[in-house]
């Protein structure tokens, strides 16, 4: 027997994350098919990690330097 439908509008904010959690859990690790392009960009990205890291080179960028070039792509002064 399945268990009932939860009325999301009456849950809290942890029992929704909650809900999310189990619902992505219960697709199990083959559930996600990648198209041959979305396999290549990670396996791209998984190769530039493992360089950085091999590096020991820093993981990220920090905000203000992100933001910094969204704003130089627009044109607008910082």
């Amino acid at each position: 027997m399945s268990e009932p439908v939860p009325d999301i509008e009456k849950m809290t904010k942890q029992e929704r994350w909650e809900l999310i959690q189990r619902l992505w859990n219960s697709l199990g690790d083959d559930a996600v098919e990648l198209s041959p392009t979305q396999s290549a960009e990670l396996d791209r990205r998984s190769a530039d990690l493992d360089r950085d890291l091999a590096a020991d080179r820093p993981l990220g960028a920090a905000w203000s330097d992100v933001l910094g070039r969204l704003r130089a792509d627009r044109g607008e002064r910082s």
